[in-house]
C-alpha cells in the first residue's frame, strides 16, 4: 500500500499541474508568469529529450527507454522488502514521476515543463512535478542504500545456526598430534 500512495499522488499532481501549465500559461504572452521576482517563474516549455533535454533529437528512443525503465523499476520495486516503507515510498515516487512524463511523451510527443528557477544570468533547467517525484525518490533510495540496512535482503533462516538451549555446547576437537 505504501508503494501506491506516493505513486498516485505524484501522478495526479503532475497531470493536474501540467494541465494548468498548458491551459493557463499557454494563454499568457510568452507563456511565463513571474512568481518570485528574480528567482522563480512558471514558464511553459516542451522538452522532447530526456533529463536536461539530452538526446532531444531522438524522442522515440527516449520514450522507449522510459517505458522499459518503468517496467524494470516496477519489477524491482515489487522485490523490495515489505518491511521497508521508505523503500516502497521511494519507488512509488520514482514511478509516479516516470509515468507522468511518459504520459506526456505518448500523448503530446514531448514533456511539459514549467517550473523555472533562475538568478541573474544563471538558469536552472525547467522541470515539473514528475521530475520532483523522481529526484526525491532517488534521493530517498540512495539514503536508504548508503546509510541504512532497510533495503538489504533478509538472511534466510538456515544462514543462522540453530542453537538448542537444551544441548550443551559442542566440545572443541583436540589439537592434532605432532
Amino acid at each position: 500500500m505504501v508503494f501506491w500512495i506516493p505513486l498516485v499522488v505524484v501522478l495526479v499532481a503532475d497531470l493536474a499541474t501540467k494541465y494548468y501549465a498548458t491551459h493557463g500559461l499557454g494563454r499568457v504572452l510568452g507563456g511565463r508568469i513571474e512568481v518570485i521576482p528574480g528567482l522563480l517563474d512558471f514558464f511553459l516549455q516542451h522538452n522532447t529529450g530526456g533529463a536536461f533535454s539530452m538526446l532531444n533529437e531522438y524522442p522515440m528512443v527516449i520514450t522507449a527507454v522510459s517505458a522499459a525503465a518503468i517496467v524494470l523499476i516496477f519489477v524491482w520495486a515489487r522485490r523490495l522488502p515489505r518491511r521497508s516503507a521508505w523503500g516502497q515510498a521511494s519507488f512509488g515516487l520514482i514511478l509516479g514521476g516516470a509515468l507522468g512524463n511518459l504520459w506526456d511523451r505518448v500523448m503530446y510527443g514531448h514533456v511539459i515543463d514549467f517550473v523555472h528557477f533562475h538568478r541573474g544570468e544563471w538558469y536552472f533547467a525547467t522541470f515539473n512535478v514528475a521530475d520532483v517525484g523522481i529526484c526525491t525518490g532517488i534521493a530517498i533510495f540512495i539514503y536508504l542504500t548508503v546509510f541504512t540496512h532497510q533495503l538489504d535482503e533478509p538472511k534466510p533462516p538456515d544462514a543462522v545456526p540453530a542453537v538448542n538451549p537444551q544441548e550443551p555446547p559442542a566440545a572443541e576437537p583436540p589439537p592434532p598430534a605432532a
